[in-house]
């Protein structure tokens, strides 16, 4: 064989040597399909967490990402506040708590049966007779002007239960309103009976106890436990309670 000839066949097996060479790392360039010319094709892709670039489902995106394989720069949400354990005590103007009220107590010395009051130490007699007068009146309705014409009657406004209270115990003679009470007896709380009139309602407080027309419950006259506003309303007694 001569020389020429030599180098020739030289030549065409160095090419599919070449060939071999350069085939996988065209491959693990994109590995374009065939008859394809963009070079794009030959290029890595542009987010190496996923094959399908950034925002697919399942990339986790980096680092500084805002959410997890958004893209977004933004920070992230503050995390949901954990559960609290239900099994924790529950303290007073914590979420959910009950907010606290102050129980509702007799004054010293007086007792309840029934809706009736009675005293449980001793007393003067005018004292156990206002008490047995407000009573009588446990039952009865309110009725605008009841007790003004006469002490006994069907129904009582404020004025005139206190009016019948202070008759029965010997220290009014005649029915008077909410302004005549205030201007009746002494001036200041009295040590057993304590009348509280304004304009335009008087209520009695006998040993503490409160009769009133008005406050929670039925209406009319009826021993209230529960506190009131004191507001605006001359205070009186009866001298010497």
């Amino acid at each position: 064989m001569s020389l020429p000839s030599l180098g020739r066949c030289a030549a065409c097996l160095a090419v599919p040597a070449l060939t071999l060479i350069l085939a996988p790392a065209t491959i693990a360039l994109g590995d374009a399909p065939p008859g394809s010319s963009s070079p794009a094709a030959t290029e890595p892709a542009a987010d190496a967490g996923s094959p399908d670039g950034p925002g697919a489902p399942g990339d986790l995106g980096s680092p500084d990402d805002g959410q997890p394989g958004d893209g977004s720069n933004e920070p992230a949400p503050p995390a949901p506040p954990s559960q609290a354990n239900p099994l924790a005590p529950t303290l007073p103007g914590d979420s959910g708590a009950p907010a606290p009220t102050a129980p509702l107590v007799l004054p010293p010395g007086i007792g309840m049966r029934a809706g009736h009051a009675y005293l449980t130490r001793s007393a003067p007699g005018q004292v156990r007779a206002a008490l047995a007068a407000g009573n009588r009146l446990q039952d009865k309705p309110y009725r605008w002007g009841g007790g003004h014409a006469r002490f006994q009657d069907s129904g009582y406004d404020c004025s005139g239960s206190v009016s019948y209270l202070l008759h029965a115990a010997h220290l009014l003679s005649s029915p008077l309103d909410s302004r005549g009470l205030a201007h009746w007896g002494e001036a200041g709380a009295g040590r057993w009976i304590t009348v509280y009139a304004s304009r335009s309602h008087a209520f009695v407080l006998v040993a503490g106890l409160r009769l009133d027309t008005s406050g929670n419950g039925p209406s009319g006259p009826r021993w209230r436990i529960e506190p009131r506003s004191l507001d605006r309303f001359k205070v009186r007694h009866p001298p010497g309670l």
